[in-house]
């Protein structure tokens, strides 16, 4: 069975306490990438940006394994140093960034200023002396800039009250789902051992700090209010014309 993640942190983490003898074959592709690999057949299952569901009525989720947050921890970070008093920002989008962050900074620029922004994609070389800033990926922890920003998590917590269902484990085969759902569902204390650890997984020191200290509000081992948390977004993304329809989750039968 294949498996498909984004290439951060937490997911190195979680794939490096993968057994060999799983029967799980995984490989590291960009976010934005993920979900046409189901097209492609690529995927049997993968760690799919949740928002992305909007895509893809076809695509179930499982109800126990996913990554979520809870506070300051997150995989995209919002520096915001330049809010025009009138007319609409530019924000610089750049790392391992999907259609999901610029949906979220959407909503969140709506709410903290009741603005609409633009969003320019640039490679991390050219981004990283803007002034506001999209860090999707291990770019916002490489290059520090975590320091000065908004986590995606704790704003999508104080919008909603609810945890932000960040990665959604999503498959078109409910049988392959249900069966990397129970491997990585055994594998939930060992993920948080490992995060908990010393191991740098390709960040630096004081970020790695950062990630340990913010492990607590770090959910692998998703459950009702998680999933709620996502539902809310879904209903968010309709209301503010974001999305034709509100999406209806299905899970792995």
């Amino acid at each position: 069975m294949r498996l498909l993640l984004p290439d951060n942190i937490y997911f190195r983490a979680l794939v490096s306490i993968l057994p060999p003898d799983s029967g799980i074959t995984t490989e590291f592709r960009p976010s934005a990438a993920l979900i046409s690999a189901f097209e492609t057949k690529d995927a049997d299952v993968a760690f799919l940006p949740s928002l992305y569901l909007i895509k893809d009525e076809s695509l179930r989720i499982s109800s126990e394994v996913g990554l979520s947050f809870e506070g300051l921890g997150s995989t995209a970070f919002l520096v915001l140093h330049e809010v025009p008093e009138e007319g609409r920002p530019d924000i610089t989008i750049t790392g391992d960034h999907s259609i999901q962050e610029a949906l979220l900074a959407k909503m969140m620029m709506n709410e903290l200023y009741t603005i609409e922004p633009r969003f320019l994609i640039k490679t991390p070389a050219e981004a990283l002396n803007d002034k506001n800033i999209i860090l999707a990926g291990d770019i916002a922890f490489t290059s520090g800039k975590y320091k000065e920003a908004l986590s995606f998590g704790e704003e999508v917590v104080e919008m909603s009250d609810l945890p932000y269902l960040n990665y959604v484990l999503a498959a078109r085969d409910s049988g392959k789902g249900r069966q990397a759902e129970k491997i990585l569902s055994g594998l939930f204390e060992r993920f948080y051992d490992t995060l908990e650890g010393d191991e740098l997984f390709g960040i630096d020191t004081e970020s790695r700090s950062f990630v340990r200290e913010n492990m607590p509000n770090t959910i692998l081992d998703i459950d009702e209010a998680d999933i709620e948390g996502l539902n809310n977004l879904l209903r968010m993304l309709f209301y503010e014309g974001l999305a034709d329809d509100i999406r209806e989750l299905k899970f792995f039968e």
